[in-house]
């Protein structure tokens, strides 16, 4: 016989809550995170709208409108409602079910066992009162359990939507980005298009003089038609962004995508990452959040299975009139009464209740699992990140030198040319790879702002 059912008289005494109550689980964390030398330490506090401070009309209203009409967060947002239902269904067992309710019969005698003036005679009963069915008196906690792990259930359903509108945002942001960014890619293929065209013209001109050959010729239109088949690849990546974008918040395709800052100009509004992050930001995680409240309203399950070794205490009663002709039932009725309690304690059930209860033990152990897990997952995220932030902004200081440079050639070259030192085609040159290392740089400012985007969501929507 199991070792709970020897203490029924105690905790029927005592009034206590059978079942662990929740400790959180020690969990080995860093104190403070890796710091890195390019991050500024000026930082103010984070706002919840982080994406506001680019100052980007475009991009708050796409975000706006995301979170008024995307569908995953009304989805989640039932699933909220759906759960506080829930949890108010399970808190009505606290309360006793009352009812109204009336019957009337009517049954007529025909054995023949019965007398002459019995036989075939008529009763009829009417009866109008209220009831109380069964009422489970919460002495071990059963209820209080159950309560206990109905409301974390909701808070994690709500962290469950937290994260679900963290994750849009961030899918919006990064949208956004990409779209801006090939819209900049797309305006400097199409400048580079125009080169390209000169070149092509020089080329068939000096082929005419002489002074070039037919394989020129053949190149430069060679790199024109590659050109040329970059900006029709373009187009097509464009018009999936924006689509994407109007799934998010909920257009049609079709439909105009605003577009604000370029990506430099959203560059020179970037978020301060500071040195150092002290591990509790995690704390903000949504996903952390909804994987304790999952270990919770485990935790809790096990004393709702444990309630069951011990007796349970149900109260019944009815109070009502009953009057054999129903016109009457008001003005001369019977009245009647009834209560009643009963107890019921299991001795044997061929170990349905320990099976419960190892069960609940094995979700609430599983559950401990998937929470650290979670803040491992969650550790090794946000250090990743802050590790391409730095290495993403060297490479940014790096080429922005290069550009200096480029530049400063290019000016030099067109000096030359004009003064009939250089020829034209390496002041063609020249502009082509000037071109070429600002797309590079605009290229690697949008991979800053991706990864800077999922790190702010990383750490919990800021820090």
């Amino acid at each position: 016989m199991n070792k709970y059912y020897f203490l029924p008289l105690v905790l029927f005494i005592a009034g206590c809550t059978v079942g662990p109550d929740y400790k959180r689980p020690a969990t080995e964390l860093p104190v403070e995170w890796n710091s890195y030398e390019k991050m500024d330490m000026n930082v103010s506090k984070e706002t919840k709208k982080w994406w506001e401070s680019f100052n980007d009309s475009a991009l708050s209203g796409l975000i706006n409108k995301g979170v008024e009409n995307n569908f995953d967060i009304k989805i989640a947002m039932s699933q909220v409602d759906a759960m506080i239902g829930e949890a108010e269904s399970v808190d009505s067992n606290f309360y006793p079910q009352i009812g109204v309710g009336g019957a009337s019969t009517r049954s007529q005698n025909t054995a023949s066992m019965l007398s002459n003036s019995q036989k075939g005679k008529l009763y009829t009963n009417n009866v109008f009162g209220l009831s109380l069915s069964s009422f489970e008196i919460d002495f071990f906690g059963k209820w209080r359990r159950a309560s206990e792990a109905a409301k974390a259930t909701i808070l994690q359903s709500k962290f469950v939507q937290s994260q679900v509108q963290q994750t849009l945002t961030t899918d919006i942001c990064l949208s956004y980005f990409k779209l801006r960014f090939l819209d900049d890619t797309f305006d400097k293929v199409n400048q580079l298009a125009v080169y390209q065209r000169e070149m092509l013209a020089l080329s068939k001109a000096k082929f005419d003089q002489g002074t070039a050959t037919d394989i020129e010729v053949s190149q430069s239109k060679r790199e024109l038609l590659k050109i040329n088949d970059q900006m029709s690849d373009l187009k097509a990546q464009i018009k999936t962004v924006e689509n994407h974008l109007l799934m998010l918040t909920g257009g049609v395709p079709g439909e105009k995508v605003s577009r604000g800052l370029s990506i430099s100009e959203l560059y020179s509004k970037r978020i301060s990452i500071p040195a150092g992050l002290p591990s509790d930001l995690l704390a903000r995680r949504p996903d952390i959040l909804a994987a304790e409240q999952a270990l919770i309203a485990s935790n809790a399950n096990i004393g709702f299975v444990r309630a069951d070794y011990f007796p349970s205490f149900s109260l019944t009663g009815a109070l009502g009139q009953q009057s054999l002709d129903l016109s009457t039932i008001l003005k001369q009725p019977q009245r009647f009464y009834n209560f009643g309690a009963s107890v019921y304690m299991p001795l044997f059930d061929g170990g349905y209740i320990k099976g419960k209860e190892n069960e609940a033990i094995a979700y609430k152990q599983q559950n401990v699992y998937a929470y650290k897990k979670t803040i491992l997952s969650a550790l090794e995220e946000v250090d990743n990140l802050l590790f391409l932030h730095s290495t993403t902004q060297d490479k940014i200081q790096s080429l922005e030198l290069q550009e200096k440079k480029v530049f400063e050639e290019t000016r030099l070259i067109n000096q030359r040319y004009v003064g009939g030192i250089m020829p034209y085609s390496f002041l063609l040159q020249s502009s082509v790879t000037s071109l070429t290392t600002s797309e590079n740089l605009v290229n690697e400012k949008y991979a800053f702002l991706s990864n800077q985007t999922l790190l702010i969501k990383a750490l919990g929507g800021g820090f």
